[in-house]
């Protein structure tokens, strides 16, 4: 089966706007996911203790580049502590 030139550019055009629209999705995300963060930046470093996060986490999770999803970094950084609590407590 022979593909025509058209054909070509035709599903190019579409994997290239497939990758747009998943490529804004990401940063809208992303962007919705930082105002969001700002919002926990003033509570108290009780109330952060009180969800398994420190302030160094907020401050970390600020710091990433603009296209990067800041909440992956406090799940992660949360889970890591809860991790290591767990450890210590079974003596590892």
């Amino acid at each position: 089966m022979h593909t025509t030139p058209t054909a070509i550019r035709a599903a190019t055009l579409s994997a290239l706007a497939a990758a747009a629209v998943r490529s804004a999705s990401r940063l809208w995300t992303a962007w919705r996911h930082r105002r969001e963060l700002l919002m926990l930046v003033a509570a108290d470093d009780r109330m952060l203790a009180d969800i398994g996060l420190r302030r160094s986490d907020l401050n970390a999770a600020l710091s990433l580049p603009v296209s990067e999803d800041p909440s992956a970094h406090l799940v992660r950084a949360r889970q890591e502590r809860l991790g290591y609590r767990a450890r210590q407590r079974i003596g590892m």
